[in-house]
């Protein structure tokens, strides 16, 4: 995928969802906010990769930890996208 093909595709999902009179800081706005959306999802399918191949031992004494539910769906907050989502989400 190109990044043309990226600016493409989010051009496809945020022009239904301005308003007829939407000016330049109301397309930012939606632009920041679906970009976003898909940056998170990218984080977690990467943080979730990484915890995978993580070694479940005690960082103190190295003895091996025991999981109870090692494959469960797990979701991640990041500081800052919530900040961030908070600044976009701002006056809409």
């Amino acid at each position: 995928m190109e990044e043309n093909d990226v600016a493409d595709w989010l051009y496809k999902q945020v022009m239904p969802k301005l308003g007829k009179t939407s000016d330049m800081g109301d397309m930012e706005k939606v632009l920041a906010r679906v970009s976003n959306d898909v940056c998170y999802k990218a984080l977690e399918q990467m943080t979730r990769e990484v915890a995978g191949k993580q070694d479940f031992v005690c960082s103190k004494c190295n003895e091996k930890l025991y999981v109870i539910d090692k494959d469960r769906k797990r979701t991640i907050r990041s500081f800052s996208f919530l900040i961030f989502n908070s600044i976009i989400s701002d006056g809409q």
